[in-house]
């Protein structure tokens, strides 16, 4: 599937909550082959990100970095270019029927809505 790296990365935020939920076991099977999918495209992703933060971020001391505020416009100008970026990936699908009884916000079902099929 074609998909936008915004898109991954948004599914992930969504997955974070999603996976300290407890679901039926057919829906936590689902939920965690997407899951892994998706932390393997955000290694990537992540990757990235990171180089940029060290390019024009400042050392924290502990071995991380920070962008300052000075150079945050020039971080997102080359940040936002990425997450428009539309990679070719592999994504298993997840049915409505998976959440189970779980409650999810509408902004969350758009944020999947590229994973999530009906029954």
């Amino acid at each position: 599937m074609k998909i936008h790296v915004y898109e991954i990365v948004a599914a992930n935020q969504v997955l974070n909550r999603i996976r300290t939920l407890a679901l039926p076991p057919r829906g936590a099977f689902a939920f965690d082959r997407l899951s892994k999918k998706i932390e393997e495209e955000m290694k990537t992703i992540d990757e990235r990100r990171v180089a940029i933060v060290k390019e024009l971020g400042k050392p924290n001391g502990d071995g991380s970095f920070h962008v300052p505020d000075d150079k945050m416009e020039e971080f997102w100008s080359k940040w936002n270019p990425i997450l428009e970026e539309e990679i070719e990936a592999e994504m298993p699908s997840v049915k409505l029927s998976h959440f189970g009884d779980v409650s999810v916000k509408p902004e969350e079902i758009r944020f999947m809505s590229k994973f999530i099929i009906e029954d």
